[in-house]
């Protein structure tokens, strides 16, 4: 594969996962709000999402979305309604405001790892990308399997780094607010975020 071709590939990957939309604000609302260490199982969740629609482009994306549309449905509703719960559950237990739980249960990473999947799954942003702009810088109709698995790499490697970034760079943040009264106004902001994220995803087409 041409060097110019990475550099192209990895270049777009780049603009698309730094552009905040509902998987980047849920991360950043989520570091912020429970630490950087939460986010994990949210972004690998993400992450396999975006190689789930790389490999279907592999197969024909739009097709695969046409037969498969009211399952994309379903995953919008669950991960909106998770959300919603998240954002709610930071806007109403004030007693907790204060506190910070940096132990997550095996049932939390679960629940954060599909949250991150159906974030990926249900975005707008990353099917069109899939459809309209991936085709015009690699020709998936005449591509080997070893191409694919380094374009997977290239992909996912970007994507991987910039969801971090943008992670531990919120965590960072947080962990200069130690006042009761600034912890409270970051969970009413990462509350909102969440809350709002909800409702971008369930109200996009």
């Amino acid at each position: 594969m041409p060097f110019e071709t990475v550099i192209a590939l990895a270049t777009a990957m780049f603009i698309l996962a730094a552009i905040p939309g509902p998987s980047v604000l849920t991360i950043v609302a989520r570091s912020l709000s429970c630490g950087f260490s939460s986010t994990i199982p949210l972004i690998a969740g993400v992450v396999l999402g975006d190689i789930i629609y790389l490999v279907l482009s592999f197969m024909g994306l739009s097709i695969v979305i046409n037969l498969l549309g009211d399952l994309f449905i379903i995953i919008k509703i669950c991960g909106s309604v998770y959300l919603f719960y998240l954002g709610s559950s930071l806007l109403l237990e004030k007693e907790k405001a204060t506190k910070y739980n940096e132990i997550i249960t095996k049932s939390e990473l679960s629940k954060n790892f599909f949250l991150g999947l159906s974030l990926a799954l249900s975005n707008p942003k990353v099917i069109l990308f899939y459809i309209s702009f991936f085709p015009t810088i690699i020709d998936m109709s005449n591509i080997s399997v070893s191409n694919l698995i380094y374009i997977l790499l290239v992909v996912e490697s970007v994507l991987l780094s910039v969801l971090l970034i943008y992670s531990y760079c919120s965590s960072l943040t947080r962990g200069l607010l130690t006042s009761k009264k600034s912890v409270q106004y970051l969970n009413i902001c990462s509350g909102s975020v969440l809350v709002g994220s909800g409702v971008v995803i369930l109200t996009k087409h």
